[in-house]
C-alpha cells in the first residue's frame, strides 16, 4: 500500500509539473501576441498614410488578370472552340447616293439630277426628352446651275409640296454650300424624278457661353472621352472591330475597362471608382459610373411608378465637369431604348452642353436598317473643337 501511494504521488507531481510548463508556454505566447499587436498599431499610426498610398498603387497596377480582388478570365477571342459559332456577315453594304456633308458649320451638297435642296436645324422641345422641334426650312442654292424652287419657301418639305409640272431634267452637277451654326441638321434633297432623299448630320458647334466659361484648377487637367459599345462583348469587339481597337489604343492611348460587360473605352484618363460593376444592365452600370450612386438609391424616376420624376435630380458627374470649366457632351443612339428613357422619364433639361438625343430621334425616322442613304448610320457624327 505504501508503495502504491508513493507511485501515485510521483504521478501527481509529474502531472502538476507538466501542467505548469504548458501554462507557462501559453503565457509567453500570449505576451508575444500582445507585443506584436502593439507594434503593428504603432506602425500604422505613424506610417499608415504611406501604407495606404502604396497599397492603392499596387492594387491599381494589379487590376485585371493579376488582381487578387478581381480575377478576370484570360480568354482567347480566336480560340477554335468559339470560332465555329462565329458567323462573318461581311461588310455592311449601303446603296444609294450620298449628297451632303456637314463639317465645321459648313453644309455642302453635291450631286447630279438635283432639283432643289433645303435644310432644317434640329432642336429639343423645352422640358421634353421625347420630342424634336424643326426649324423653318432654308434653301441651299446651286452655285453652278439654277434650280427649280418650291411653291412656298416655308412649306413643309414633301414630294407633293414641290412644283413638278415645270421641272425638267437638269444636266450637270449641283454644288451648293450653306453656313449652319448648329449641332444637328436635317437635309432634304429633291431629285428631278420627284424623289426626296433625307439625311441628317451631327457635329459639335462651339457655343460662346461655353467658351466663356471660367476654368477652375483641377487635379488632372485632361480631356475625358468615354466611348461605350453596349451589348458587345470584349472578345467579339476584338474579332469584329480590329481597326477601331488599334486606333483607340495606338492613336488615342485609350484605357480598356475590362471588368465591365458593356465595352468601354476612356481616352486619356478615368478614375478607378468608375470600374465598379454595381448591377447587371446598362442603366444600372451607367448610373453607377455617371453618378456614383446605385440606381435603387436615386430619386424615383421610373415611368411605371405613380409618384416619380425626371432624372435631373440625380447627382450627375456632368455638373462637376461644368463647374470646373469643361464643355460637356452626351450622345446615345437607339433613342427608343435609351439608357435613361426606356423605362425612366429622361431629362427635363439637357444634362450637358451638347445633348444629341434630338438628333437620334430624328435619325431613327429616316434610317433604313443600318443605313442612311449610301452610308452607314454610324457615319453621321463629326467632331469639332469645342
Amino acid at each position: 500500500m505504501v508503495l502504491i501511494k508513493k507511485m501515485l504521488g510521483k504521478q501527481l507531481v509529474c502531472l502538476t509539473l507538466c501542467r505548469r510548463i504548458q501554462l507557462r508556454r501559453l503565457h509567453i505566447a500570449f505576451m508575444l501576441v500582445m507585443w506584436c499587436a502593439v507594434v503593428v498599431v504603432f506602425y500604422f499610426s505613424v506610417y499608415g498614410s504611406q501604407f495606404n498610398k502604396t497599397l492603392r498603387v499596387k492594387y491599381t497596377r494589379r487590376v485585371g488578370n493579376y488582381s487578387s480582388a478581381c480575377r478576370l478570365p484570360n480568354l482567347d477571342p480566336f480560340h477554335p472552340s468559339i470560332l465555329e459559332f462565329v458567323t462573318d456577315l461581311g461588310k455592311l453594304q449601303c446603296t444609294g447616293e450620298r449628297y451632303s456633308t456637314f463639317k465645321d458649320n459648313v453644309l455642302e451638297v453635291k450631286g447630279d439630277g438635283i432639283a432643289s435642296v433645303q435644310y432644317r436645324t434640329l432642336e429639343r422641345r423645352p422640358g421634353d426628352d421625347f420630342k424634336v422641334v424643326l426649324s423653318d426650312p432654308s434653301n441651299v442654292w446651286n452655285l453652278v446651275l439654277p434650280t427649280l424652287q418650291p411653291k412656298h419657301a416655308t412649306a413643309t418639305l414633301t414630294p407633293g409640296s414641290w412644283n413638278t409640272s415645270q421641272r425638267k431634267p437638269i444636266s450637270g452637277i449641283f454644288e451648293g454650300k450653306a453656313t449652319v451654326q448648329a449641332d444637328f441638321v436635317l437635309v432634304d434633297v429633291v431629285t428631278t424624278s420627284s424623289d426626296v432623299k433625307s439625311d441628317v448630320h451631327m457635329q459639335v458647334s462651339p457655343k460662346q457661353e461655353v467658351l466663356a466659361r471660367p476654368q477652375k484648377p483641377v487635379g488632372i487637367p485632361l480631356d475625358v472621352a468615354l466611348i461605350m459599345y453596349d451589348s458587345t462583348s470584349a472578345a467579339n469587339f476584338r474579332r469584329k472591330m480590329p481597326n477601331t481597337l488599334e486606333y483607340l489604343t495606338k492613336n488615342l492611348n485609350s484605357v480598356l475597362l475590362q471588368g465591365i460587360p458593356a465595352k468601354c473605352w476612356v481616352a486619356k484618363y478615368i478614375t478607378d471608382d468608375a470600374r465598379q460593376l454595381w448591377a447587371i444592365g446598362t442603366t444600372a452600370q451607367l448610373c453607377a459610373m455617371l453618378t456614383g450612386i446605385a440606381e435603387k438609391k436615386q430619386p424615383e424616376a421610373r415611368r411605371s411608378e405613380v409618384v416619380s420624376d425626371s432624372v435631373d435630380k440625380w447627382r450627375w458627374i456632368f455638373k462637376n465637369y461644368k463647374e470646373k470649366g469643361y464643355a460637356t457632351l452626351f450622345s446615345e443612339d437607339s433613342p427608343r431604348i435609351a439608357t435613361f428613357n426606356y423605362r425612366l422619364h429622361g431629362f427635363k433639361e439637357p444634362p450637358t452642353d451638347h445633348y444629341a438625343r434630338p438628333f437620334w430621334l430624328e435619325a431613327e425616322e429616316i434610317i433604313d436598317g443600318y443605313c442612311i442613304g449610301g452610308r452607314a448610320g454610324s457615319q453621321t457624327f463629326h467632331w469639332n473643337t469645342c
